[in-house]
């Protein structure tokens, strides 16, 4: 009898243990999307007198106490600000009860963004003694770094929100968002995204920290714009004359205060042995290649989905790469203003890749194994979340989600849809002559040549839809094609 009963506990230990590890793969990962979770329908403000603000969506409101917001001279200076959040179930009206109220530590954010007149805010939660403090803002986990992202040149309000959500049901990890409007001090600022911040912690990157003993760390960096970073890395990648010279890698985690030279100088050393890996003649051998090294379905996925999404930048700039203890090197999606033929300088076409060009995929794509990957996962993911179905109906729920909120969005920032001197600026633009140069000053709001922005928000999503759609059937046209980059006479040609 005791044998029984010790065998029949073993059995349920071992289901139990079987649905504990199921549970915890990124196929099963429950990705909380917020226009189908929210309990707040756009009618909840229907019988709210006129003259009162009130929104289906939470409300956020930064109080500057009079001072300037810092940052866009690019510097990471910051001011303390009040925070006041309101995330009630039943609309969100300002003279509600807040959720919560906080200090806050903020600068504006961004490129070529902080040029926009809607601007974007880096956040730091804090505490009473302006110390940081985590937070959980909008049902997210707690954390301390956030960004409030302002779409504007996307006029369509969606691009990071639909693709963050995409990429967090195929990735292990996508930042978090969710939708807001923002008030600043006592100015309504329109429709804008909470995002979590790329960083380090359980609910997001969840790399080991430092190990100060063994002076060894685990680390996120980050490729992007070259600056005058303190913790900018001098890398193999460099000498391989792929880096771009406006391109330059630095460290996210550890921060600058935790940051040694020691601790640094593990990184370059740690990140140069994967990179020697990558660039060497073995780069593809089980025994000294990349495979040992890099988390290759996270570089598969990443691959995917910034190429399905027309997502220039990705590979170049905005690139994080993470490594944790026992772990293998892998990257996280960001980014996605510009996906979708929405990039500010160039209409894109919708054939072609560039990811076979980037930094790291250069070489990833010369393997055969690689690639072969990208295109059965691809093939699979077109089943499913990339679906052209799905993803048009994402964008209509999301559209119809968002409701009156775009409306006064764009009560705010609705001018750029009536593009003054539109034609004149755009001729001068291309010409380059002196009054072009100044009708710059106000263009920088637009995208470039300016006969590519829309007239209203329905001509801004209809062109969105009419791109995927035809990206999508480009790519399932073409993604065979990509064995291509990985043909043998092609990589013995440039891997001598």
């Amino acid at each position: 009898m005791k044998r029984k009963l010790f065998l029949l506990g073993l059995c349920f230990l071992i289901v139990a243990v079987a649905l504990t590890v199921q549970t915890l793969t990124p196929e099963n990962k429950v990705r909380i999307i917020q226009h189908r979770q929210s309990a707040a329908s756009s009618q909840v403000c229907e019988g709210t007198a006129s003259t009162e603000f009130c929104t289906h969506l939470p409300i956020l409101k930064l109080s500057t106490r009079a001072q300037a917001v810092p940052g866009e001279d690019h510097s990471h200076e910051r001011n303390l600000a009040e925070l006041t959040v309101w995330d009630g179930s039943d609309g969100n009206r300002l003279s509600d009860e807040p959720t919560l109220s906080t200090l806050a530590a903020i600068r504006y954010r961004g490129n070529s963004s902080l040029h926009f007149d809607k601007k974007s805010y880096s956040i730091v939660t804090m505490n009473d003694d302006s110390k940081k403090k985590k937070r959980s803002l909008l049902g997210m986990a707690a954390d301390q770094e956030w960004v409030l992202n302002g779409p504007f040149l996307d006029k369509t309000l969606m691009r990071n929100y639909i693709a963050m959500n995409i990429a967090g049901q195929i990735m292990d990890y996508a930042p978090n968002v969710r939708y807001c409007e923002l008030f600043v001090d006592d100015e309504y600022q329109g429709v804008y995204l909470l995002m979590e911040q790329i960083s380090r912690s359980k609910d997001r990157i969840n790399v080991t920290e430092i190990n100060e003993k063994l002076q060894k760390t685990w680390y996120i960096v980050r490729l992007d714009r070259e600056n005058a970073d303190p913790k900018q890395l001098d890398v193999f990648t460099d000498y391989t004359y792929i880096l771009d010279i406006s391109q330059a890698m630095d460290v996210k985690y550890p921060g600058i205060g935790k940051l040694t030279e020691p601790l640094r100088a593990y990184i370059e050393r740690d990140l140069g042995e994967v990179e020697k890996a990558l660039y060497s003649f073995d780069y593809d051998s089980r025994e000294f290649g990349y495979r040992q090294l890099l988390d290759v379905d996270s570089f598969v996925d990443y691959f995917i989905i910034n190429e399905f999404f027309r997502n220039i930048d990705a590979g170049s700039y905005s690139t994080y790469l993470y490594r944790s203890l026992g772990g293998k090197v892998g990257i996280c999606v960001w980014d996605f203003n510009n996906m979708l033929d929405n990039y500010q300088d160039i209409e894109l076409p919708v054939d072609g890749f560039s990811m076979p060009d980037k930094t790291w995929f250069f070489m990833l794509c010369k393997d055969e194994d690689f690639i072969e990957r990208v295109i059965q996962r691809y093939k699979l993911l077109r089943q499913s979340v990339l679906s052209e179905e799905s993803l048009l109906t994402f964008i209509d729920e999301t559209q119809q989600y968002l409701g009156p909120a775009i409306d006064r969005n764009f009560e705010v920032w609705g001018y750029t849809f009536d593009r003054p001197h539109q034609l004149e600026a755009d001729q001068n633009w291309q010409t380059g002559d002196q009054a072009g140069a100044i009708l710059n000053e106000i263009d920088r709001n637009y995208l470039r040549p300016l006969s590519r922005n829309p007239h209203n928000y329905e001509e801004a999503v209809a062109h969105m839809k009419a791109y995927l759609i035809a990206r999508g059937t480009w790519l399932d046209e073409h993604i065979d094609s990509l064995r291509h980059y990985a043909h043998e006479s092609v990589n013995k040609k440039y891997n001598h």
